[in-house]
């Protein structure tokens, strides 16, 4: 990874800063009314989200208004390439996985829309507990920050001079959209094959059919959840891996290698993960984000990343007086959904196309919210999708 150092992914094409509260207004009684970003997607940010709400509430019978809200992050799809790579030592493995077992026990589910740093104080236990390890494995300087950053140095083994500083990071939080709690990791240990029940949900089926890298685990242990929350290796199998891979270094100095930097940080699944990091603190010319696609594939490219809510207020009253009355949100926002265009799904897009996501649907008949991820490899594009889906919004406020 080239510099300027990006510690949460590898050279990408960085997002703009938030808009924060740009608001309009329009007069016409059905009404588009305020742009105000609001979260980061799922999505997988640098961006500090400072909310600052503005009232988008119509009054009168029967107006119809949307609030548009937008932040920026980074995702995890990325350009990759496979490099090969050696067996790694079954010490190592073992360490791993041991790890691995143990880490995703700890609950440290992320929270959108928190106004603390982390977003959740549970992150912070696994974080020094994480700090604890790296020192008891001889990293003297192993801490954890205030903003909950736990950072490391393994030291130089070689006697070289001039050898570049480089950096492992991985992030500690699970995503909000399901449970991280009680988590229950099963080994299905040298798997034959054939669809994976979850125990705790029968209707949790991982289907070979579905997932054709399956068939690649034939004959290894594969590591699922029981059925009812995440599993959590996204991102403590990196956790894991860092560690593991640190043990191993401190018990091998014959190795020669220039001082590597070691980070851990909270709040990457809501956008949040590198907002406080301090990159020159750091010291790494360049890090590698142990986060991604599959063993063997160095991943050199994501693309830029926005997160938009729309909101649309509607106008409620009994049903049984509600002719030329009501305004149903929930409607107004199936009509703005239905308008989508289909080949800008993620679904439908391949390659370096880019897409537009609702992912996110909350509804009554007063207010309705979809939330959006937009994604693309090209900047100026995530404007003009943007554009694209207020226009579909005011079309069907207008309808």
């Amino acid at each position: 990874m080239a510099e300027p150092l990006v510690p949460a992914h590898h050279t990408q094409h960085r997002p703009r800063r938030d808009r924060r509260f740009e608001h309009v207004a329009a007069t016409d009684d059905r009404r588009v009314r305020g742009r105000a970003p609001i979260r980061d997607g799922r999505a997988r940010a640098h961006d500090e989200q400072r909310k600052r709400r503005g009232d988008s509430r119509a009054q009168g019978v029967g107006s119809r208004t949307i609030a548009r809200s937008v932040s920026r992050r980074p995702c995890h799809r990325h350009h990759s390439r496979e490099i090969p790579v050696p067996s790694s030592p079954t010490a190592v493995r073992t360490s791993a996985v041991d790890r691995f077992l143990r880490y995703v026990t700890y609950d440290t589910q992320s929270a959108e829309g928190s106004k603390t740093y982390p977003s959740t104080a549970k992150q912070l236990v696994l974080l020094d507990r994480l700090a604890a390890e790296l020192k008891a494995l001889g990293l003297a300087d192993a801490m954890r920050d205030a903003n909950g950053y736990v950072t490391a140095t393994i030291p130089a083994t070689t006697k070289k001079t001039g050898v570049p500083v480089i950096g492992f990071v991985a992030h500690v939080d699970t995503s909000p959209e399901a449970s991280g709690a009680g988590v229950k990791p099963i080994v299905h240990a040298d798997w034959k094959g054939g669809d994976i029940t979850l125990p705790d949900d029968p209707t949790a089926v991982l289907r070979v059919r579905d997932i054709p890298e399956l068939a690649e685990q034939v004959g290894h242990d594969i590591i699922t959840a029981s059925g009812t929350t995440l599993l959590g290796a996204d991102n403590k199998a990196g956790v894991a891996a860092i560690v593991a891979a640190v043990e191993h270094f401190m018990a091998h100095p014959e190795i020669a290698h220039g001082a590597i930097r070691i980070a851990f940080t909270p709040d990457e699944e809501v956008g949040r993960g590198t907002e406080r990091f301090d990159v020159p603190a750091f010291g790494a010319a360049c890090a590698y984000t142990m986060d991604g696609a599959g063993r063997g594939t160095l991943e050199i490219e994501t693309f830029s990343a926005d997160a938009i809510t729309f909101t649309f207020h509607g106008f409620n009253t009994h049903p049984g007086f509600a002719k030329d009355r009501m305004v149903n949100s929930i409607k107004v926002a199936a009509d703005f959904i239905a308008r989508l265009p289909k080949d800008m799904s993620p679904e439908t897009a391949a390659g370096r196309e880019g897409f537009v996501h609702p992912y996110v649907l909350q509804g009554s008949v007063e207010k309705t919210s979809v939330r959006f991820l937009i994604r693309d490899f090209v900047t100026a594009e995530l404007a003009r999708k943007e554009a694209k889906l207020e226009a579909l919004a005011r079309a069907a406020t207008a309808a």
